[in-house]
């Protein structure tokens, strides 16, 4: 027999598995120095509560923000000036590709309806659908999409409409700007398209 130590087991009081004594964190509270649950099953417990707390931070931290909105701004500055590089390679990485594109629209979109109250989201994988959907063309004019386009909200949030799927649809520059926040019924008139 060799003369190795055997490392001490412990049982978890989560999955009750045994398992040596450096599966546990340490802690000098503990009785035995260690935690009762193994770090697997406490990385599932805080994953979990972090899933389940998320948004109660973001409403902290808003509110944090709103009430300390000077020192916010120049925590944000001070950190931007100490990082150029990963702001630099972080708008390259994401803002170069098609999907940072539209995924920096509907961030837009979301903010602009949050801040009106409206109801509902969509995604960037809504907006793909959408383009696929519409053969890359005005849903209005019918001209390519390709050199650029708008999301509009077919009834303008504005007027009570949503921020869902079911309510936006892909306009060139020129048809959205016309459009403005006419209901869809307006818009058809003045276009032509209805008596």
């Amino acid at each position: 027999m060799s003369d190795a130590i055997l490392p001490d087991f412990k049982v978890c009081n989560t999955c009750c598995i045994a398992k040596p004594v450096t599966d546990f964190h340490k802690n000098k509270n503990c009785v035995d120095g260690r935690l009762s649950r193994c770090k697997s099953c406490r990385k599932i417990a805080d994953t979990e509560y972090i899933e389940t707390h998320r948004e109660i931070g973001r409403i902290r931290a808003r509110k944090w923000r709103d009430n300390n909105k000077e020192r916010a701004n120049n925590r944000a500055r001070k950190w931007a000036l100490l990082h150029p590089e990963i702001i630099l390679e972080n708008q390259k990485r994401f803002r170069n590709t098609e999907y940072g594109k539209i995924a920096g629209r509907v961030e837009v979109i979301k903010r602009r309806a949050r801040l009106r109250g409206a109801i509902g989201q969509h995604t960037t994988s809504d907006i793909e659908d959408l383009m696929k959907l519409q053969k890359c063309k005005c849903a209005n004019c019918k001209t390519s999409l390709k050199p650029g386009y708008h999301v509009d909200h077919k009834m303008p949030i504005i007027r009570g409409g949503s921020n869902d799927r079911g309510n936006i649809e892909l306009l060139c520059p020129k048809c959205n700007q016309a459009k403005a926040a006419k209901l869809p019924h307006e818009f058809a008139q003045e276009n032509g398209r209805l008596i």
